[in-house]
């Protein structure tokens, strides 16, 4: 008895030792952790939303304590995969160190709930269009049906717009008909054919050869756009708008009809939104290639406010940094990304435009896993090459700029490299007779061949509307660089080819670069 009552004594004696505000050192979710949630996740996780589970009260978060835990820890929620130290960014997700600490010492103290009273107001997202009420809205052709359990693969469809003049844009939205199914959007603008009018129907591919530019896109976390004032973005006047949909069953059967939002700036803007990408699709990566290295540059001829940049690869792309290599030849890192993760295509916003001098050179640099190793992997035995599908691969760096002044300037000085592009890409067709199959394979070679000889030229200061060169005359020695690095680009064109075309279509083909490459000595030869 005596040992039990001295234990009973030595035990309230420890209990009195413990500081009376011992307790309230466990985060609480009223008080710490909603806060958190309510600022880096509800965006997504509530209800009616993609994510599959709501954050917005205790009892939707509690269940999902340890999970949550676990997945921001491994910094893989909130999606953020920018790694820091290089730029500061607009629009970056990730939590901060004391942030990740505070959820995880309140799973570890047994998720308490707290005190009602300390719950700070659940955010309030509106109910319609995130940017506000829509000058116009433009919707899918008909209802797209999902099965309820199937892997779909990239699916493109093409609104019109039926714009009878050009406009502005100053803010864009793109709404899922079922956010529960779609995980992401990417919609590209292209003109209009008259041999070609927009289907109901998808198709696995788009047709590059029509691509004009970019109109925007739309991920979990990403509601919509609206762009500072006086600065806007061009739709022409009868360009359609195609959506690239990413879908992602969920167990039942469902359709989906996404719309777009745009509200129209009343006068044409100071700033013009504008942008390109780094792309390399000359590439093979081999099979069981675990960092296969692909790279893509370009030399920028004019004064660039970058503002945004989007990695883009499929399942076995591993990783992904922007450089930019000044006119002094100093180097700055703009983006790296060491983990991408193909389930995120996330725009990475800096938090202001940062100006890249005429002659900067712009390079992306991509590794890829095609190895056993790698979980998503489709198939690690096989040779991966460029391709719309997620079975395949690309190599994109896209990025935003915002153009300062003489818009209309720059603007027609492109029209003529997109003119050339139509232009050759027609004749080419006809004269290697492609099929329809064909066509969908050759196109996405043939631009990019032509955009690289484009490229090269740009490089070697030659203006694409005149032909004149910045600089002076070409010289004997500057003059044979030129057609090196013009013949290596036709000869790789050639070879990506080979595959697609007939022995016959391939000689005529050759034929065509050949009467081409005489084309161009003898222009040069005049400038000389």
């Amino acid at each position: 008895v005596r040992r039990t009552t001295l234990f009973a004594l030595m035990t309230l004696g420890l209990v009195a030792a413990v500081p009376a505000g011992a307790e309230e050192a466990v985060p609480t979710f009223t008080k710490d952790v909603a806060p958190i949630f309510y600022e880096h996740c509800v965006a997504c996780h509530r209800a009616g939303e993609f994510a599959p589970m709501s954050l917005t009260t205790y009892d939707n978060a509690r269940p999902w304590a340890r999970s949550v835990k676990q997945r921001v820890e491994a910094r893989e929620m909130p999606p953020w995969y920018a790694e820091p130290g290089h730029q500061t960014y607009g629009n970056d997700a990730s939590l901060s160190a004391e942030e990740i600490a505070t959820i995880a010492a309140w799973v570890d103290g047994g998720a308490p709930e707290g005190d009602a009273a300390d719950l700070p107001p659940v955010p309030q997202f509106t109910a319609g269009w995130a940017i506000g009420e829509p000058d116009v809205v433009l919707s899918m052709l008909a209802p797209y049906d999902l099965p309820a359990n199937a892997t779909v693969p990239y699916l493109y469809f093409t609104v019109p717009t039926n714009f009878t003049a050009d406009k502005w844009v100053r803010a864009v939205e793109i709404r899922p008909g079922d956010r529960r199914v779609v995980h992401h959007v990417i919609a590209t603008l292209q003109r209009a054919d008259p041999d070609s009018p927009p289907s109901p129907e998808p198709s696995l591919t788009r047709q590059r050869g029509r691509q004009i530019g970019s109109l925007g896109g739309t991920v979990p976390n990403k509601l919509g756009v609206t762009y500072p004032d006086g600065v806007a973005r061009k739709i022409e006047a009868g360009a359609e708008i195609v959506l690239q949909m990413h879908y992602t069953t969920i167990g039942e059967a469902t359709t989906d009809r996404s719309r777009i939002g745009l509200i129209f700036a009343d006068e044409p803007p100071a700033r013009m939104v504008g942008g390109g990408a780094l792309i390399n699709p000359f590439f093979v990566i081999p099979p069981g290639a675990e960092d296969h290295v692909v790279r893509a540059e370009r030399t920028l001829a004019a004064d660039t406010w970058l503002t945004t940049m989007t990695p883009h690869m499929h399942s076995r792309g591993k990783s992904f940094s922007y450089t930019a290599v000044y006119p002094d030849a100093t180097e700055e890192v703009l983006l790296n990304v060491p983990n991408y993760n193909f389930d995120w295509q996330l725009t990475y916003e800096l938090a202001e435009p940062k100006l890249l001098p005429a002659g900067t050179k712009l390079v992306g640099v991509a590794h890829y896993d095609n190895s056993a190793n790698n979980r998503v992997n489709p198939d690690p035995t096989v040779e991966v090459r460029w391709g719309d599908q997620t079975w395949e691969e690309m190599m994109i760096g896209f990025y935003g700029t915002e153009m300062l002044g003489g818009a209309a300037e720059q603007d027609a000085a492109r029209e003529p490299r997109g003119a050339q592009l139509r232009e050759r890409l027609e004749e080419t067709r006809a004269r290697l007779n492609l099929t329809a199959e064909q066509i969908e394979q050759v196109d996405p070679i043939l631009r990019a061949g032509f955009v690289a000889q484009l490229e090269v030229l740009r490089e070697h200061g030659i203006n694409l509307r005149d032909g004149s060169r910045s600089g002076g005359r070409l010289g004997l020695r500057q003059l044979r660089r030129l057609r090196r690095d013009l013949d290596a680009v036709r000869e790789q064109t050639i070879e990506d080819l080979d595959a697609v075309l007939t022995a016959e279509q391939l000689e005529t083909y050759k034929e065509i670069q050949e009467e081409n490459r005489q084309a161009m000595r003898e222009r040069l030869r005049q400038r000389r």
